[in-house]
Parts: structure tokens; C-alpha cells; sequence
């Protein structure tokens, strides 16, 4: 998917996604964050520190 997503915010003169990203969901002392190299996801504790990136429409 990210081979469709980046070219697109490539036009729009943004950086490229990588990494690892906090989602919108969260519950009590975790989040779900997203890994982009890997692909993999999971829950993390929300003192960890990860990127968000602000989505206006896909």
C-alpha cells in the first residue's frame, strides 16, 4: 500500500512514510502503533514515543 500512499504525498511535497506511527485507537495505559518497515502493528504502552502524521482524506 505504501508504494500507492508516498507517491501521493510525494505530489503534495511531503516526506515519505516510514517507520513507526501511532493509530487512533487507544485503551486505558496503551495504543495501537503501526510499523511501516516491517509491516506489523500492536499495542504499546503510551509513554512510548512514536511519529503521527495528521491524514486529511484517503
Amino acid at each position: 500500500m505504501l508504494n500507492k500512499i508516498n507517491p501521493q504525498i510525494a505530489m503534495a511535497s511531503g516526506n515519505e512514510l516510514i517507520g513507526e506511527y501511532w493509530s487512533s485507537n487507544e485503551s486505558g495505559t496503551v495504543a495501537w502503533r503501526v510499523n511501516l518497515d516491517s509491516p506489523g502493528y500492536g499495542v504499546k504502552p503510551k509513554a512510548d514515543t512514536y511519529k503521527v502524521r495528521a491524514v486529511l482524506a484517503f
